[in-house]
């Protein structure tokens, strides 16, 4: 009789290298996923602190340019003076225009965000302010595309750090007929 051998191989799927790499592939895959979303939590946490970090920085400058120092101090001064040499009715005015101002400084501090059309009348109040202490006859023209709506909200005292640095680097009190004119 003759002897006849059938060797048998199974699937190649079952073979135990491939089992074995198979194996590998799917634990370096799992690695990879791991080390892929850590560096996104990680990417996220310094977007999230730079934003933070922004959003301070932003905040202290906002605050810190509310109403310039040096201005509070001349608008007293001016009113000191009203009060000391000119008419008392002048002194009043300019005193009520300062207290207009001061109030509507603590009001914004207090709120992330007012109406254009708040920031408009602080800068009106702003101005005339300005035009009593450094006697200029400044104009404020407001030009407002018919697109814009004002009671859109901003952040306070967005406007008024620009209005400032015209009227302080813009002109000279030689100016004839100085207008600011602020195009929204």
């Amino acid at each position: 009789p003759q002897t006849w051998y059938v060797h048998y191989w199974p699937p190649f799927y079952q073979w135990p290298i491939i089992k074995r790499i198979g194996i590998g592939a799917a634990v370096m895959l799992i690695l990879f996923l791991l080390v892929s979303l850590k560096r996104k939590i990680t990417e996220k946490g310094k977007i999230n602190t730079e934003l933070a970090k922004t959003k301070k920085r932003f905040l202290k400058d906002s605050f810190e340019k509310q109403i310039n120092p040096h201005f509070i101090f001349n608008a007293l001064n001016s009113i000191q003076h009203s009060i000391a040499f000119e008419n008392k009715i002048n002194a009043m005015a300019r005193l009520s225009e300062f207290a207009v101002l001061v109030r509507k400084t603590l009001d914004f501090s207090r709120v992330n965000h007012i109406t254009i059309k708040d920031e408009l009348q602080f800068l009106q109040n702003y101005i005339a302010m300005e035009n009593s202490i450094k006697g200029y006859n400044l104009e404020f023209e407001v030009i407002v595309d018919k697109e814009v709506d004002l009671n859109q909200m901003i952040p306070p005292f967005m406007i008024q750090p620009f209005i400032e640095n015209s009227i302080k680097h813009g002109f000279s009190r030689e100016t004839y007929q100085p207008t600011i004119q602020l195009t929204i």
